[in-house]
C-alpha cells in the first residue's frame, strides 16, 4: 500500500511537471511562456483549453531570462491528434519558425541573426480540429539554434510546406535527431476543440482545396514582408496566412486540424 501511493505521487508529480501535451514523444519540464497577443489569451496553465477565435494569429514567446541577440532559437507547435482516417492519429506541424533571438526576453525574428539558417521553417497555421473530433492538443517547442543548422532531408518538404496536406505526417522526435537539436529549452501546450454544429462540416470541407491555394499564396507574401522588414515580432510573422485560412472560400470557416 506504501508503495502504491509513492508510485502515485511520482506519477502525479511528473504530470504536474510536464510542459508537453501527455503522450507528446518530446518531452520538457521548463514551462514557455506563450502569450496570443491580439486576443490577449496566455496558455497558462499548461493544457488550458483556448477557443478557436484566440488563436487565430501566431503567437509570442519569451526565451530564457538571459536570452539575447547573441542566443538563436527555434519554435515548433504541433498537432498531435490529427485523424487521417487511416490508423492512428498523427503529428501535423504548425509553425516551424527559425531565426529567433531574445529582446526583453520576447521572441523575435531576426534573419541576420549570429547562428542564422537560410530554412524557410512553416508559416502559422491557425488551430482548427474538425467537429465532433474532441480537443485536439497543440505543443510549442522552443530550442536553441545550432550554427550549422538545415533542415534534414528526410523532412524538406516541410520547410516550407507547398499546402496543408504537405505538413503530415510530421515526427518531431524525429525531426529533433536528424538535425542535431538536442533537447528542447522550454515548452507549453494548449487545446482547441470545435464546437461546431456537425452539419456545417460539409461546406468546410468543400471549401478545403481553394483555402489551401489561398493559405500557399498568402504564405509566399508573409514570407517575403519578413525579409524587407528584418526584425518582425513572431505574433505578426503569419497574419496574411492565418487571415486567409480563416476565411477560406466565401467566407466558410475551415475546420481540419
Amino acid at each position: 500500500m506504501k508503495s502504491f501511493s509513492v508510485l502515485g505521487v511520482s506519477t502525479l508529480a511528473a504530470l504536474v511537471s510536464a510542459q508537453s501535451a501527455p503522450n507528446f514523444p518530446v518531452q520538457v519540464d521548463t514551462n514557455l511562456r506563450v502569450d496570443f497577443l491580439n486576443s490577449s489569451a496566455s496558455v497558462s496553465p499548461p493544457g488550458t483549453l483556448l477557443p478557436r477565435d484566440d488563436v487565430l494569429y501566431g503567437p509570442t514567446v519569451y526565451g530564457p531570462e538571459d536570452a539575447t541577440e547573441e542566443a538563436t532559437y527555434m519554435l515548433f507547435m504541433v498537432d498531435e491528434d490529427v485523424n487521417t482516417g487511416n490508423g492512428p492519429r498523427v503529428q501535423l506541424l504548425h509553425y516551424f519558425q527559425p531565426n529567433l533571438v531574445g529582446i526583453n526576453h520576447e521572441l523575435s525574428v531576426e534573419p541576420n541573426a549570429r547562428n542564422a539558417t537560410t530554412a524557410v521553417g512553416a508559416e502559422y497555421l491557425t488551430p482548427s480540429p474538425p467537429a465532433g473530433d474532441g480537443p485536439h492538443r497543440y505543443t510549442l517547442l522552443l530550442y536553441p539554434q545550432p550554427g550549422d543548422f538545415t533542415v534534414p532531408q528526410a523532412y524538406i518538404s516541410f520547410s516550407p510546406p507547398v499546402d496543408v496536406n504537405a505538413r503530415y505526417p510530421f515526427n518531431m522526435s524525429g525531426f529533433a535527431e536528424a538535425a542535431g537539436l538536442g533537447h528542447p529549452i522550454a515548452a507549453n501546450w494548449f487545446r482547441v476543440v470545435n464546437d461546431t454544429a456537425s452539419t456545417e462540416t460539409g461546406s468546410s470541407t468543400t471549401s478545403t482545396a481553394s483555402a489551401s491555394s489561398t493559405a500557399t499564396a498568402s504564405a509566399s507574401a508573409s514570407s517575403s514582408a519578413n525579409s524587407a522588414a528584418g526584425l518582425v515580432e513572431v505574433r505578426g510573422s503569419a497574419r496574411e496566412l492565418a487571415a486567409g485560412l480563416v476565411m477560406g472560400c466565401a467566407g466558410a470557416w475551415l475546420w481540419m486540424f
